[in-house]
């Protein structure tokens, strides 16, 4: 395996672990990796064509929270 196939599988995994833990947002999994929005991006879109993760756009008005079956239970639920 090349070294950079070992740096993409490093970052899809640090992505993925990230997502599992609740991160939400690109700019938020950017942040903790201390990588560029365009890397995580493009993680994203490799993880979602594989199937890992399913993405989710929202809109400003949008609640993240309301359509989870957890949001009355958990603590981030803003709604």
């Amino acid at each position: 395996m090349a070294r950079g196939d070992v740096v993409v599988m490093s970052l899809l995994d640090d992505v993925l672990r990230l997502v599992r833990e609740g991160h939400h947002t690109v700019a938020e999994i950017a942040a903790e990796l201390g990588v560029s929005r365009e890397e995580v991006e493009g993680a994203v879109k490799l993880l979602e064509s594989m199937g890992y993760i399913e993405v989710r756009r929202l809109g400003k008005e949008d609640n993240p929270c309301s359509s989870c079956p957890l949001r009355k239970v958990c603590g981030f639920s803003k709604g």
